[in-house]
């Protein structure tokens, strides 16, 4: 999760048009990382983000960069379920 190979797709998300949200895949997960604990899996998860709702415009990046080490909440969308 978080790797240089992550990218937004919002094509992939349902389109809600009152709540618009950028989808970033999960590509990997850390063994024993948080994710990994949260239940996160590569592939079929994608974290649901709205960069003008949650931060003020700021990048999914800087809010891991900024909260590393720290418990921050996520949506998390499941292909599966």
């Amino acid at each position: 999760m978080g790797n240089s190979d992550s990218h937004p797709t919002p094509q992939s998300l349902p389109h809600d048009p009152s709540d618009p949200q950028i989808g970033y895949r999960v590509v990997s997960v850390d063994k024993g990382s948080p994710a990994e604990k949260a239940g996160i899996e590569a592939q079929i998860d994608f974290i649901k983000y709205n960069p003008y709702k949650d931060s003020n415009g700021r990048n999914l990046s800087d809010i891991f960069l900024e909260n590393e080490g720290k418990e921050i909440t996520l949506q998390v969308y499941n292909l599966i379920q």
